[in-house]
């Protein structure tokens, strides 16, 4: 069932064979790119972080300026007319 409805596989199909998501699940997967005292590569973590950090920048941002982008608005002739920075803050 959890191959069925993974999630990648709902939205656009099977994504991945069944043999890659086994591995996956079961942590098979970086086997041969890990130690035997650590199951996750290195630098992943700091990666996911990263990705993370940067997500909620840009939903924060989406958040407290995403009232601002309104379609009508911008097709406006004044707003063509304003500087860049106040167009969009």
């Amino acid at each position: 069932m959890g191959y069925v409805l993974y999630f990648p596989g709902i939205l656009v199909g099977p994504t991945v064979e069944f043999t890659y998501y086994d591995q996956l699940v079961t942590g098979k997967l970086f086997d041969a790119a890990v130690t035997p005292q650590r199951r996750v590569p290195e630098g992943r973590k700091r990666v996911a972080y990263q990705k993370l950090a940067l997500g909620l920048f840009f939903l924060g941002a989406f958040a407290t300026g995403g009232g601002n982008m309104d379609y009508d608005r911008i097709l406006e002739p004044e707003f063509r007319e304003r500087s860049f920075f106040s167009r969009y803050v």
